[in-house]
């Protein structure tokens, strides 16, 4: 599932839990803000490549793409929650990151092929 698609299924799933989804004013910048009870979230998203076959150190890349990202728009203070949204690929390389990831309070949501779900 590449990017656009899982950023589709985040923007479903939040909406689904009662956010207020806002709808992608530029294509650089935080992937998905939301609302809901007056905070505001922000989510990096992060899909399949194709490299990510024939080339796994892409899905190393990707990651710790993902993770600056997320580090950079908390440091910025862009919103009041933030939360990262991963493919199964991208997983193995989350979960050695998840203790530092709760630390930053920051949510990791996993886009598998038929579901979102939060898995930290």
């Amino acid at each position: 599932m590449r990017e656009p698609e899982v950023e589709v299924q985040v923007r479903r799933y939040l909406a689904n839990e009662g956010y207020v989804v806002l709808p992608r004013a530029d294509r650089v910048g935080p992937d998905i803000i939301a609302t809901k009870d007056g905070k505001k979230l922000l989510v990096e998203v992060k899909g399949d490549r194709p490299g990510h076959r024939s080339s796994p150190a892409t899905v190393n890349v990707d990651v710790l793409t993902l993770l600056g990202q997320i580090v950079l728009r908390k440091g910025q203070l862009l919103a009041d929650e933030y939360a990262i949204a991963i493919r199964p690929t991208h997983r193995r390389l989350i979960d050695k990151a998840a203790p530092v990831l709760l630390d930053l309070s920051v949510k990791v949501l996993l886009v598998s092929d038929t579901d979102v779900r939060r898995i930290h």
